[in-house]
């Protein structure tokens, strides 16, 4: 199985969109990130922290999940690649059917989350993006122009234990 999604970045009063994918095999189980340099620890061993409290548990497969190259890391700040981590949350769980969705190909998502469950969350300035088809999933009140779908996180994260959105601010990177 293999997915793809578009990720935002905030970068002052603009969005820095990048694609993830990912795809599962029945390789030796395990969850493998790429692309995100020095964070990809740190980065996976997160996910398998927030991963390991779900009732449900992790399908024993192997996981692989990708930063597409045209973004170069390395001229980003360290936070600012923070803002993955919701979206690399959702294409995880989405290939391991820890959550409902089945085609992410036209979704945009941003957001930090730290190992408490606590989302943080912004207001992505989305008029620069072209709305053909496109999803946002954020927050249930974030105002989205209206050419735009939206998927609520509440929604996403319904009945997870110990998920909660705690931040939602306008204009902070």
């Amino acid at each position: 199985m293999q997915r793809r999604m578009k990720a935002m970045i905030p970068c002052g009063d603009k969005e820095i969109i990048v694609d993830l994918f990912g795809y599962t095999t029945k390789g030796i189980p395990g969850l493998e990130i790429i692309g995100m340099g020095k964070n990809s620890r740190q980065l996976k061993e997160k996910l398998i922290f927030l991963s390991r409290q779900q009732p449900e548990g992790l399908p024993l497969s192997r996981f692989v999940l990708c930063l597409d190259e045209n973004l170069n890391t390395a001229q980003l700040k360290e936070n600012q690649l923070r803002w993955l981590e919701i979206p690399f949350l959702i294409l995880f769980w989405s290939l391991a059917r820890l959550v409902p969705l089945e085609n992410l190909e036209n979704c945009y998502s941003s957001g930090t989350i730290g190992v408490s469950g606590i989302m943080t969350l912004r207001s992505p300035a989305l008029e620069n993006i072209p709305p053909v088809r496109s999803i946002y999933i954020g927050h249930h009140s974030q105002a989205i122009p209206h050419d735009w779908l939206h998927i609520s996180l509440d929604e996403i994260f319904l009945n997870r234990p110990g998920f909660y959105i705690d931040n939602f601010f306008a204009n902070s990177s």
